[in-house]
């Protein structure tokens, strides 16, 4: 049986579909050095990117290692953020302070849960819900603490939506999710717009000389 101890379905928003497959793709904890190794391991983490001295941050995720892992925690992860008050905090930063869209929060979001996931499975104990001070809080609590203080008003999502993004982040990894959920893509279901008709070649008129 996976996970006999029910490790990984602790975790919010995982349970008992999400748990077995975190476990699966994860292994035996100890093969990663620390939780930044198993992020990196899941394509969660940034690309590195770097020019001689220059570190540039901001990069998409690297979508490297198991599709199915990055899928299953990204839908996880925007359950956990309801559950959580932790996680909300950090969705609710990158969308109202970073300008993040709700997929990109999101992101950073699964990032952050897979290294607890990490630490859940490394220690052997069992996930507990806090609030942002670490005090452990019923899962009412919880709630009561997200509606209050981590909650995206409809005007700032409003705003992200319509913000024209000059770098589309992680566009394989939404359409991957998109289609994982029964979503077709935007545009999908368009009329290919025909490519237009060529030109017929000219051959020009032979010009007759005069004796």
């Amino acid at each position: 049986m996976v996970d006999p101890s029910a490790l990984a379905r602790s975790l919010p928003g995982l349970k008992t579909v999400g748990g077995p497959a975190l476990v699966a793709a994860m292994g035996r904890p100890a093969r990663f050095r620390n939780a930044a190794a198993f992020r990196s391991f899941t394509g969660l983490a940034p690309k590195a990117s770097e020019t001689g001295n220059t570190d540039r941050k901001g990069q998409p995720i690297s979508k490297a290692g198991s599709s199915l892992l990055r899928t299953t925690l990204v839908r996880a992860a925007d359950t956990a953020r309801r559950q959580d008050p932790q996680l909300a905090k950090l969705y609710f930063d990158q969308m109202v302070t970073r300008g993040k869209s709700h997929l990109g929060a999101i992101c950073v979001v699964a990032a952050e849960l897979a290294e607890r996931a990490f630490v859940v499975m490394r220690r052997g104990t069992p996930y507990v819900v806090r609030d942002v001070d670490g005090r452990p809080v019923t899962s009412e609590e919880a709630k009561a603490l997200i509606a209050e203080h981590f909650t995206v008003s409809p005007e700032i999502r409003a705003r992200r939506r319509s913000a024209k993004v000059g770098k589309a982040p992680h566009k394989a990894l939404v359409a991957h999710v998109l289609e994982a959920q029964g979503h077709r893509p935007e545009g999908a279901d368009r009329t290919r717009r025909p490519s237009p008709t060529s030109t017929p070649a000219v051959h020009p008129t032979p010009v007759k000389r005069t004796a």
